[in-house]
């Protein structure tokens, strides 16, 4: 038997031990600790205990408290910063004079990477299933479209497109040397 971690199986215990000291004194007549001195610490549990409890429940509503006052405090700074933008009509050294900044300029998302690791997962006549691993480079990717070609030298056939992450299925005849390769579709 091990011994007990939660709380209320140790104190569980610790009432089962003080009464079967008690109880069988003829097999157990001198413990190390006493069952008075372990009835004692068991009250010394409850008294601190319920210490915590306080100590817990007035923690608690300082917490609160604190919290109600910073979110005030944030509702006041944030309105005080839509003053200060419509005072500046927006300029971005004078609202810098208060702690804030203007708006930034729109950057267009850099394009996705070359996907990994692209390898054939299942083969079935007519078709094939493809896997492979997000970009490590590159903006996110919103679909990947699969391309496939016979040769260099033909065009390219479109094999399925979609928002897929991971895999995808589209019709493919063996042994005809395609080439496969899969570029990924940046968010717009």
């Amino acid at each position: 038997m091990k011994f007990p971690r939660k709380e209320s199986d140790i104190l569980r215990l610790a009432q089962e031990m003080v009464t079967g000291f008690d109880a069988h004194t003829d097999i157990y007549p001198a413990p190390l600790v006493s069952a008075a001195d372990l009835t004692t610490d068991v009250d010394a549990y409850h008294a601190a205990r319920g210490a915590e409890m306080t100590a817990r429940a007035e923690w608690e509503k300082t917490v609160t408290a604190k919290n109600e006052i910073l979110q005030t405090l944030i509702e006041n700074m944030k309105r005080d910063i839509r003053y200060a933008k419509n005072i500046v009509d927006f300029d971005d050294a004078q609202l810098r004079l208060i702690g804030w900044g203007g708006r930034k300029p729109r950057q267009s998302l850099p394009p996705p990477g070359q996907v990994r690791s692209l390898e054939i997962a299942a083969q079935d006549e007519g078709s094939i299933t493809l896997d492979w691993k997000a970009p490590n480079e590159g903006g996110a990717v919103a679909a990947y479209r699969v391309e496939r070609s016979e040769s260099p030298c033909r065009g390219n056939k479109m094999g399925g497109n979609g928002r897929h992450h991971g895999s995808r299925d589209f019709d493919h005849e063996a042994g005809t040397g395609e080439a496969v390769r899969i570029p990924g579709a940046g968010l717009q």
